[in-house]
């Protein structure tokens, strides 16, 4: 709800929100449409609406409310029955006021970077439609390792298979498939597994860990990667 956009980090996707009680829809899409299509922020509107009816409705049952609190529990029947016609203002107020609520949420906007508006039927939905393209956005690389036979490759290259990745639908040699060429662009000059395995899991990549280890795994056994654990060599 800040006034500077939300940063995008990690594999969590960002939503910005303002009001329309306290900001302009017009200068908040301009943010939307600023940010561009690549970004994977969610960018929720709150209208401004039913703001007098809302605040009178407010109004009304905290004034019912601090006046039964104040009267306390009356003896006579007049007492009570003021009471009574007390505590009906307050139900109804407080009835008027989720109603009110309850139509500024689901009137709610939501906008993807760019300024694409969602117009699914109900805000759940547009919440829902926003974060699956929010995902793809966050994570563009996903597809390269899209796959739940990567236990395989990694039973594969355990036993030393000259195609390990054939279980993902991969017929060329290890190193030449998109994740183990990232692997070894993340390594670099050395890296701890943890480090990769935390650089690739997150945005562009969010690929699962076992893609991640597979490719390691298959590296060192080519000998395209060299291992250490606790400064010794781990034998290929």
């Amino acid at each position: 709800r800040d006034q500077t956009p939300p940063a995008v980090a990690g594999s969590d996707i960002p939503v910005w929100i303002h009001d329309g009680f306290s900001s302009s829809e017009k200068d908040f899409l301009d943010q939307a449409r600023l940010a561009g299509v690549d970004s994977p922020i969610l960018f929720v509107f709150i209208p401004r609406q039913h703001a007098d009816d809302l605040r009178r409705a407010i109004v009304e049952e905290e004034a019912a409310k601090q006046t039964l609190d104040a009267k306390g529990s009356p003896e006579s029947n007049e007492g009570k029955d003021a009471r009574r016609s007390m505590e009906s203002r307050r139900s109804n107020a407080s009835d008027e006021k989720k109603r009110f609520v309850a139509e500024i949420v689901e009137n709610t906007k939501v906008f993807q970077g760019g300024g694409s508006e969602l117009l699914e039927s109900s805000l759940v939905d547009r919440m829902k439609a926003g974060a699956d393209a929010a995902l793809v956005r966050l994570f563009p690389r996903f597809n390269e390792a899209d796959s739940s036979e990567w236990p395989k490759v990694i039973a594969r290259a355990k036993e030393g298979a000259e195609l390990p990745f054939e279980a993902v639908g991969h017929k060329d040699a290890a190193d030449k498939h998109p994740v183990s060429r990232e692997v070894m662009t993340t390594i670099g000059a050395g890296a701890a597994g943890t480090d990769i395995r935390k650089n690739l899991r997150g945005s562009p990549c969010g690929w699962p860990q076992d893609a991640i280890d597979a490719a390691i795994i298959a590296l060192h056994r080519s000998q395209h990667i060299s291992a250490k654990l606790n400064g010794m060599a781990v034998a290929g």
